[in-house]
């Protein structure tokens, strides 16, 4: 019996209903992802969280990329929405396999100053192969200014002229090791440095000794100790950097670095926990015996003979011999330490009210001295 041929039709036929259920299927894999909420407000000194939400979970890690713009603020940034400082970054969310929402945390800052409210703007432009972006891709953020009482006048700041100002400690610190918490409020002028010295407890020699904390303008923040074998290499150090772009000067922040381990460093600003890029390669220990060299505020000396000063307002300088949690952070930066504190062993508020001498109203007492032209001016930091 001779066999029939199959019929070009049912071929066609049976074709196109198998490409037709692969699409059917493709689409099923797909996730649409939106925002929850089109606005939400913020109070300047708070915190909220957007949420992204996939109407189907995916049995793996998807990827949404969110840009972030802004209105003209008076005062430049204002905010954090999930570690990008920068106005107009965009940020890279992930959304963990089989899950179908995501907080995006965003916190305003307490800026002391008093200015219209900030609108943000979210906006969802891409994704995974497997996401597709929906209607709602869009969510503002509004910071609503909350009006600051003026500061006490019996609180005072240091202003440093970044030409050769700075306060002189003395030699202290010379058998401090790890873990080190330094804090600091500060606000720059418009034209400071790339390099803007807060404090240096080992200043003086070519070689990295001590621990210090520093700012760039419109760079980075830094924390940074040496191990007192040499200098003008990374192998002799171990540092902690948070890059951005924001445009921090002629407002108050804050700056806290912890320093817990070669490995184990933060950056904080106004007490929000920022990214890190860990460098340096030296196994050794911190070197704090440096009998020849001062601790400072205000100024470092480079490993090449190039000397920073540090330009702007600065107030309540604090170190601690001990690693802050996050919680103890965002308590004390925006409140007096207390005489007798556990593990505070140098504070300058920076109170006194007349002369060059600089009060340590820690147990240790490390009075320092104004060395040329830096002024006392009242303090207008968020600090009661």
């Amino acid at each position: 019996m001779k066999r029939k041929p199959f019929s070009v039709k049912l071929l066609f036929a049976v074709a196109l209903v198998s490409v037709m259920a692969s699409c059917d299927e493709d689409d099923l894999r797909k996730s649409t992802v939106n925002f929850e909420v089109a606005e939400t407000t913020v109070l300047e000194n708070g915190n909220d969280v957007l949420v992204i939400k996939l109407d189907v979970p995916q049995p793996k890690d998807q990827f949404v990329t969110i840009q972030i713009s802004e209105s003209e603020g008076e005062y430049g940034s204002d905010y954090i929405v999930a570690n990008a400082v920068a106005p107009t970054e965009s940020i890279m969310i992930t959304v963990p396999k089989n899950s179908t929402t995501v907080s995006i945390p965003v916190y305003a800052f307490s800026d002391a100053i008093n200015e219209s409210d900030e609108r943000v703007v979210l906006t969802i432009v891409s994704g995974s192969d497997e996401i597709v972006v929906g209607k709602d891709k869009t969510s503002t953020i509004i910071i609503e200014n909350v009006n600051t009482p003026p500061t006490a006048p019996t609180n005072r700041a240091i202003s440093f002229d970044g030409v050769d100002d700075f306060i002189d400690l003395k030699n202290i610190y010379d058998d401090v090791t790890l873990p080190i918490t330094i804090s600091s409020w500060v606000k720059l002028a418009e034209t400071s440095s790339l390099k803007s010295p807060i404090f240096d407890s080992q200043d003086g020699k070519t070689a990295y000794s001590g621990f210090h904390m520093f700012i760039g303008y419109m760079s980075h923040v830094s924390c940074e100790y040496g191990d007192g074998k040499g200098g003008n290499s990374s192998v002799f150090r171990r540092s902690a950097t948070h890059i951005y772009e924001a445009d921090f000067t002629d407002r108050w922040l804050n700056m806290t670095t912890v320093m817990r381990s070669k490995t184990d460093m933060s950056v904080y600003l106004n007490g929000i926990e920022m990214s890190v890029i860990l460098t340096g390669e030296s196994d050794a220990p911190m070197n704090s015996n440096s009998p020849t060299e001062n601790a400072v505020i205000g100024v470092h000396h480079g490993n090449e003979g190039d000397v920073y000063y540090f330009k702007g307002l600065m107030d309540e300088v604090k170190v601690w011999n001990k690693a802050l949690t996050l919680q103890e952070i965002q308590t004390k930066i925006f409140t007096k330490s207390i005489v007798g504190e556990t593990g505070l062993i140098g504070y300058w508020d920076f109170d006194e009210a007349e002369g060059t001498d600089i009060l340590d109203k820690s147990p240790n007492q490390f009075h320092g001295v104004i060395k040329n032209n830096a002024t006392r001016v009242i303090s207008q930091a968020p600090v009661n």
